[in-house]
Order: structure tokens, then C-alpha cells, then sequence
């Protein structure tokens, strides 16, 4: 049994691979952040400037350049592709998982760690952020790979994980800012306090540690400090004397809690508790029943507090208050502390398999049936909002996983995979008809890249195109070009040089440039929607028509 245990992991993290494979090529980029981070890769990609980011020929800070960086290098190598976009943020999160699997079998054993590498590796948040790759990806997946190594520095001593592991800090906080040392700090300190292990706390290791974060850190600075802090007279977020360095290591990330960052949406609180819920699915119940059940042992059980590990439960608590005290926030900022999730989630899984206590045959039903509710709602996504019209490939996959799913519901152990194969098999199944039929049907109703899409087929200049009132991210990914961002003032004067020129606008730039009498040579009305923003009226076919907005690709007469 032992054997067909690890078999049948080795193809869950197979399929789940798959699934991820068919995200990096079959999906377009959402708009906005996705398309905006590549066509600044992408920009870099072709100035060749690494240190000096620009944002369509602007300055740019907001994040740090990781990802740029990684992507652009990419585009060298593959070429300009979406999935080349995607393929530094998918390795990472191969690495992440890895990283999982070892921090879990560090601080519990090899089962837990199994468990948890799965949990990550297949919770909806990895998924989404593989495809619809923004920051916190490598964030994510350094920040749990730094915090691998520091354990294993305390547990081992040996001065080649300091030299990794803070590496790893260094690289996170390229990625996303402070937060990628935050987290490490927050959970090791938890876990060293509580374990009242002060001579770990101060070893002079840790300072080596800091200087190689700040090696990491130093073709960044330089970059923030030319690009900015010599030139105090830049506008910048409609700000003069913006300090690049000061924004990087304060305002970015402390700033959204003192409320210095221009950054604000008011989210509540709670915003983060119920991403949590959906984000982490299909594990979400069993890490808030890990979560809940662990801390009120820590009370009711006297001792119990010595014999739990902190690292993961600490690091958790701890960075999930302090994102929440942002005034700014958005579903993805708490995806970082996700495999601190998985791990405690395993660990005490396992704990309850071990013991045999009727809470985890309880767990295990519960999990099932919550399953089978998900496989429910994955169908009626795909019959009824986006249906598989005559795509016998994708029902054959689907079929082929479904039958996965009919096995792994019929293994039957008493052991912590008892739950973990059909939540895993599920969640697998759900992402696959999402990655080949649902995302690729709602990307329809990206104008952006529609657009770009039929400039590159058709040649169209660069020189020639402009974006007036809305985002030129996805139509300049995609039609490999930089438009200028202009309003309808600086048309005039721009396309004066030119027979015609091409301008890819909203309904209400469209009945502007009518105002003002310009020919248009092609009209081409584009059917749009803000896909990152779907409602029920919206997925509902009969509905979908008068929820739609229409964009605009004019070719326009001087």
C-alpha cells in the first residue's frame, strides 16, 4: 500500500503539472496587472535598460523589478509569448512546492510534507497565479524557500543555508518589497520564541545573512536611486521629490498601513478572510479546522504550546493581521503566507490519522461532500455559462480526469491521504475544464487583446497607434508594439504627420472623435468586459448581451 501511496501522489502532481502546462500556453493576459507586467518586460526586453523600468515610455514605480527581469530574460531566450511571460513564475512555484515538501518534513515528517507540497501545488490560489501571473507568485515561492533553508541552518548549523536562505529573502523582497523579509521574520521569530531558543536568535549568522540580502538588493537600489532620487523634479504619481529608495523599503508596503501610499481602497478588515476561503480551496475547511483546533490546545491543553511548532501557525497569524491593516488590498497580497497554511494543515491532518480520532473520519466526510458541491459548480460553469460546444478534446481530458477522480475516491486508507487524494483529484479536474474551455471563452471579452491580435496580423507601426481613455497594456502585448497612452487633445498634434493612424478607444473616445469630426477609414467595434470584475448577469448567456461594454480600433484619416 505503502508503493501505491507514493504512485498515485507522483501522478496527482503530475496532472496538476499538466493543468498548469495548459494555463501557460491556452490562456491570453488578463488585463490589468498580468498585461501590464508583460508589456513592461516586454519594453524592457527591447531597450535593453534592466535598472531604469519604464511603463510605456514613463517612469514607472510601483513593484519591484523581479519579475520584469525574469520575464524579459525569458523573452530573449523563447521569443514574446505569453507563456514565456509565465514560465519564470510557473519554475518558481515547482520550486515553491519543493520548498514545502522539505520546511514540512523539517518540522513534522515526510507524509506531512507530501501532503503539504500537494496542498500548495493545488490550492486555486497556485493555480490562478500561474496563469494570471503577477508579483506575489515569486514572492510566494521565495519566501517559502528562504524560510526552508533558515530552518535548516537552526536545525544543522551549516553556513551554506544562511548563504541560501537569505538569498531567498533577497529575492523576494525584488519581487514584492519588505513583505518577503516580513513574513521569514515574523515566522521564525514565533517559532524561536516560543521554543525560548535565544541563543538562535542571536547568532552572528544572521547579519552575514543581511549583507547578501543587501547584494541581492543592490542593482535595484542603484537603479530606484539614478532613476529617481538624482531627479527630485520627475512627477511621479503626481508627486515631485519622490525618493525611489524611500518608496521601495517604506512607503510601498508600511505606507498602506500609516497611510503614505497614494494606494487606497478602503477593503474591510475581514477583506482577506473570505479570500481565504476561496483562494485556498479545495484545503480551506481543513486549514481553518487546523488553525482553530491548534490554538485552542494552546489554551485548554497545558503544555501544549512546547510540543506545537509556532513557525508556520505564528507566521501565518501574525502576517495575516498585519495585511489586513492595509488600506489597500487586493485578493493576491495574502497568497504569500499560503504554504505556512498547507503545512500546518498537513501536520495536523497527519496528527489526527495517527491518533485514529473520530474527528478525522468526521474531517474526511465533510471534505468529500464539499468536493463533490465544487465538481457540481465546475459543471455548471461549463454547460451552462460557457458550454463545450464541439470540443472533443477537452471532453475526453475531462472524462480521462474524471475517471482519475472515480479512482482516488475509491482508495480507501486510514491514514492523512485519505482526504487529500479526492480534494486533490477534484481540484485538478476543476482547473483543467477552467484552463481549457472557461478562461479562454471569458478572454473573449478582452478587447485589448482582440485588438492587438488583428494589428499584428496586419502590420500596423507602432508610431502609427495610440491609446485614448483606456489601458493600452494587452493591446501592445499582444500586438508586439508600445502605444503611446494619449487623450483626445494630444491626437491632433500627434497623427499630424501621418496619412492615418490608428486609435484603439472606449465608446466614450469613440463619440469624441466623432464630436470633433475626424474620418474614419475602419470602424471595428469590439465586444469588451472587465473579466476580473465577473457577475452572475454577466456569466448568464441569456444576461451576457447588455452587460457587455464595446471598444473601438479606428483607422483615422488626417
Amino acid at each position: 500500500m505503502a508503493l501505491l501511496r507514493i504512485y498515485i501522489y507522483h501522478l496527482l502532481f503530475i496532472l496538476a503539472g499538466i493543468v498548469y502546462i495548459i494555463g501557460l500556453f491556452n490562456i491570453r493576459l488578463m488585463d490589468v496587472d498580468a498585461s501590464q507586467y508583460a508589456s513592461i518586460s516586454f519594453e524592457i526586453f527591447k531597450s535593453g535598460d534592466f535598472l531604469h523600468v519604464k511603463d510605456h515610455f514613463n517612469d514607472y514605480l510601483d513593484k519591484p523589478p523581479l519579475l520584469f527581469w525574469l520575464s524579459a530574460l525569458s523573452f530573449k531566450l523563447f521569443g514574446v509569448h505569453d507563456w514565456a511571460y509565465r514560465l519564470p513564475s510557473f519554475l518558481s512555484s515547482v520550486m515553491g512546492a519543493w520548498a514545502t515538501f522539505k520546511l514540512a518534513k523539517i518540522l513534522y515528517n515526510r507524509q506531512s510534507g507530501l501532503n503539504a507540497a500537494l496542498m500548495i501545488f493545488t490550492c486555486q490560489a497556485f493555480f490562478l497565479f500561474n496563469h494570471d501571473v503577477r508579483t506575489d507568485t515569486l514572492l510566494t515561492n521565495f519566501v517559502v524557500f528562504s524560510l526552508w533553508q533558515l530552518v535548516a541552518f537552526v536545525t544543522t548549523q551549516k553556513l551554506k543555508h544562511i548563504i541560501f536562505g537569505f538569498t531567498g529573502i533577497g529575492l523576494a523582497m525584488l519581487a514584492k518589497g519588505p513583505i518577503g523579509i516580513i513574513v521569514p521574520v515574523f515566522s521564525l521569530g514565533s517559532w524561536l520564541l516560543v521554543k525560548r531558543d535565544f541563543k538562535s536568535i542571536f547568532k552572528w549568522q544572521w547579519f552575514v545573512g543581511l549583507i547578501i540580502t543587501g547584494i541581492v538588493l543592490f542593482p535595484m537600489c542603484l537603479g530606484l536611486y539614478e532613476q529617481f532620487d538624482l531627479h527630485p523634479e520627475k512627477i511621479v504619481n503626481g508627486r515631485t521629490g519622490v525618493s525611489g529608495l524611500r518608496f521601495f523599503f517604506w512607503e510601498q508596503s508600511f505606507g498602506r498601513i500609516t497611510g503614505e501610499n497614494v494606494w487606497k481602497n478602503d477593503a474591510g478588515y475581514f477583506f482577506f478572510t473570505h479570500t481565504f476561503l476561496w483562494s485556498f480551496l479545495p484545503w480551506a475547511f481543513l486549514a481553518v479546522a487546523a488553525f482553530f483546533t491548534r490554538f485552542y490546545k494552546v489554551f485548554a491543553e497545558k503544555g501544549y504550546y512546547k510540543k506545537q511548532e509556532f513557525l508556520t501557525l505564528g507566521g501565518f497569524l501574525l502576517s495575516f493581521v498585519s495585511l489586513s491593516l492595509s488600506q489597500y488590498k487586493l485578493p493576491h497580497y495574502v497568497f504569500v503566507i499560503y504554504p505556512l497554511a498547507a503545512i500546518f494543515t498537513a501536520g495536523w491532518l497527519n496528527e489526527l490519522a495517527e491518533k485514529k480520532e473520530k474527528l478525522f473520519s468526521l474531517t474526511g466526510k465533510i471534505q468529500n461532500a464539499f468536493c463533490f458541491v465544487l465538481l457540481a459548480a465546475v459543471i455548471v460553469i461549463n454547460t451552462w455559462f460557457f458550454p463545450l460546444y464541439n470540443k472533443l478534446p477537452v471532453l475526453i481530458v475531462s472524462v480521462l480526469a474524471l475517471a482519475f477522480i472515480v479512482l482516488f475516491a475509491g482508495v480507501k486508507e486510514n491514514t492523512a491521504t485519505s482526504p487529500v487524494y479526492f480534494s486533490a483529484a477534484t481540484i485538478i479536474f476543476i482547473n483543467l475544464l477552467l484552463n481549457l474551455n472557461f478562461y479562454p471563452s471569458l478572454l473573449k471579452y478582452q478587447a485589448g487583446s482582440v485588438a492587438g491580435d488583428y494589428l499584428a496580423e496586419n502590420h500596423i507601426p507602432a508610431e502609427k497607434c495610440f491609446s485614448v481613455r483606456v489601458s493600452p497594456y494587452s493591446l501592445s502585448f499582444y500586438s508586439k508594439n508600445l502605444f503611446r497612452y494619449i487623450n483626445e487633445d494630444m491626437l491632433a498634434d500627434s497623427i499630424a504627420k501621418y496619412s492615418d493612424c490608428w486609435v484603439f478607444t472606449d465608446k466614450e473616445g469613440y463619440d469624441e472623435l466623432k464630436k470633433r469630426n475626424y474620418k474614419f477609414i475602419l470602424e471595428k467595434k469590439i465586444e469588451d468586459y472587465e473579466i476580473t470584475g465577473l457577475t452572475l448577469p454577466f456569466l448568464n448567456p441569456a444576461t451576457r448581451p447588455k452587460e457587455l461594454k464595446y471598444a473601438y480600433l479606428l483607422q483615422l484619416s488626417n
